[in-house]
């Protein structure tokens, strides 16, 4: 499974990206509907209180939160890399996709592992931070497929997704072609048969990709 990819303690903090993370500055949420509290805090990991300034029912404004507060941990697993496995002998593409609110950098500590196990990497940060209608972002991701494998000349790459990027990719291999142009594919906090909060916080922040989500929806069937 990509040699394992010695990931296991950056993974552990890639949990919050479909389940939510701890919160920080106030917001000032006191004449919020109890709805809106929920979603809020399940969103923040916690309770929705002492959050930074912002639009909360943005997927940008968690992707930032989340960013800056895990700071530390990322920096840490960055900037400390065990040494890894014998480096591949013929090197392979990796593109890794992130999910729902994460942000590119997430996978910063991933990328630099893989690097140094003789791995070619490419990033994939969906528009929106993957927040919009799933079946669009299934055939975009496709069209980047393509363009590496346009511009690398291999007939073949690995994923490794992250949330609902997993989702994304599985829909993409199994209804979409890529079976005939993904070797392996690995996912992880991937919400393969939905998210039962989904319903709730849609009808709150109003993300397409949350309707998808939803347990019973016409896109998990597909998938």
């Amino acid at each position: 499974m990509l040699r394992q990819l010695a990931i296991a303690g950056s993974v552990g903090l890639f949990a919050m990206g479909c389940s939510g993370a701890p919160a920080s500055e106030d917001t000032g949420t006191t004449s919020a509907t109890s709805d809106e509290l929920v979603v809020c805090g399940w969103l923040a990991g916690g309770k929705c209180e002492n959050l930074p300034a912002g639009n909360w029912r943005s997927a940008e404004f968690w992707g930032q939160a989340y960013l800056d507060w895990y700071a530390p941990e990322r920096a840490y697993y960055l900037n400390n890399i065990e040494p890894g496995p014998t480096p591949l002998a013929t090197p392979r593409t990796v593109l890794l996709v992130t999910g729902v609110t994460i942000k590119a950098e997430w996978f910063d500590p991933i990328k630099a592992r893989l690097e140094r196990d003789g791995f070619k990497t490419v990033v994939y940060e969906p528009p929106g931070l993957l927040s919009g209608d799933l079946t669009k972002a299934t055939t975009d991701l496709g069209a980047v497929v393509d363009g590496i494998l346009a511009s690398t000349g291999e007939s073949k790459i690995d994923i490794l997704a992250e949330c609902t990027g997993g989702v994304i990719a599985r829909n993409l291999i199994q209804s979409y072609g890529g079976d005939t142009k993904i070797n392996r594919m690995v996912t992880f906090v991937s919400p393969e048969h939905g998210l039962p909060m989904a319903p709730l916080v849609h009808a709150i922040v109003g993300w397409p990709a949350l309707n998808d989500l939803s347990p019973g929806s016409a896109f998990l069937h597909k998938v």
